[in-house]
């Protein structure tokens, strides 16, 4: 049974992936706007937002195309939540209601396993579980009883940090990305390290310190020598897609009296060190391109978690420079993911994923304005 069941997703994961390739074949590039509004493009992402929640018995969820069986994506789903809990009250207006993360928030809950834990479960090319579902799926349900006091947000967190130390090391279910590799993707060891600081300010336990130094140092020795992080163990290649993320889920460690002292100074050394490799990486025209993943270019994401990663450290004009190119990845009311050094808009494979990233983009975007 099972076999035909491997069979039957690898049979639709074929189909989905000869339509990609019709897509990026056919694709046409679009001129990007040249006089763009950061706040238009917030609004704009909001709308988009608001329109994907529904509601049902088991709460609220925030709909995708993205998963092969329809169900709503666990990443989005932990994503939505944190944006609503992002300093609710301190912030802007933007139908903020405890009942709605109450919502969010039952039905994160609702998508865990058996053993409390979350499968990635955005159509990918393998079967692979990634623990990083967990992670973000944790760091969601604590923001949610730090807003709301509910003690079943706690438990159900604590659930899934006592099945994810169960497993830290095991392929099925540890923080791995990279089929075949052996040891941890370094944005997903630095977010969990983040997760384990958050936790450990509610309830303390000595396995979990433990593993977030270890995370954290695992991040500080392999950075390479020019300051790029790695995602893969053979080749000392990078994506800014990750490095950005491993910079800010680092620095949050920082305010964490877990952290040991020595990997502390070690960790703002391995920081800046980062950071001196990130500015330097942008051209004349503050722009940043993908290295690797060629065929994405200027990427969205990218381009908003430089942002907020570079937030407090003097660089103002550079940030400006980036706000602008962010907002010139919406027109006529669509988002895109990509642009080409013409500065003309497109998706590449990601546009199938685009309510996804949507709820991303807003995610950092929001963390930048009103953290």
């Amino acid at each position: 049974m099972k076999f035909f069941s491997n069979l039957y997703y690898h049979y639709r994961l074929l189909i989905k992936k000869t339509v990609l390739w019709l897509h990026n074949t056919f694709e046409k590039h679009i001129n990007a706007l040249t006089d763009t509004n950061i706040e238009q493009f917030k609004i704009f992402l909001w709308q988009k937002l608001l329109s994907k929640l529904v509601f049902s018995q088991k709460g609220c969820y925030y709909k995708t195309n993205t998963t092969l069986d329809g169900s709503p994506m666990v990443l989005s789903q932990a994503r939505v939540i944190l944006i609503l809990c992002n300093q609710p009250f301190k912030c802007e207006p933007k139908f903020q209601s405890i009942f709605l993360i109450k919502q969010m928030t039952d039905y994160l809950i609702s998508m865990r396993d058996a053993q409390s834990l979350y499968k990635f479960n955005q159509a990918s090319w393998d079967l692979q579980d990634e623990g990083i579902a967990s992670v973000w799926a944790t760091m969601a349900l604590i923001k949610s009883f730090e807003i709301t006091n509910n003690q079943k947000y706690i438990e159900a967190a604590s659930l899934t940090m006592q099945a994810m130390l169960s497993h830290l090391y095991t392929k099925e279910t540890s923080l791995i990305h990279t089929k075949g590799d052996t040891f941890w993707t370094l944005d997903a060891a630095s977010t969990f390290a983040y997760v384990c600081s958050l936790f450990l300010e509610h309830r303390f336990n000595e396995d979990l310190r433990t593993a977030m130094n270890d995370s954290i140092s695992l991040c500080i020795n392999n950075i390479s020598t020019n300051g790029h992080f790695p995602y893969h163990e053979n080749r000392d290649t990078y994506l800014f897609l990750y490095h950005p993320i491993i910079m800010v889920t680092l620095e949050k460690c920082l305010n964490s009296k877990y952290v040991d002292p020595q990997i502390k100074q070690k960790l703002k050394n391995t920081i800046t060190k980062a950071t001196n490799f990130l500015v330097e990486s942008f051209d004349k025209n503050n722009r940043i391109f993908e290295p690797v993943v060629q065929r994405y270019q200027q990427y969205l994401i990218s381009q908003v978690t430089a942002l907020y990663s570079l937030k407090g450290k003097n660089f103002s004009v550079l940030e400006e420079s980036l706000l602008r190119n962010i907002a010139s990845f919406a027109k006529n009311e669509k988002l895109y993911l990509c642009k080409d050094n013409r500065n003309k808009l497109f998706n590449s494979d990601t546009y199938i994923t685009l309510d996804v990233f949507l709820v991303e983009v807003l995610f950092w975007l929001d963390l930048y304005f009103n953290e």
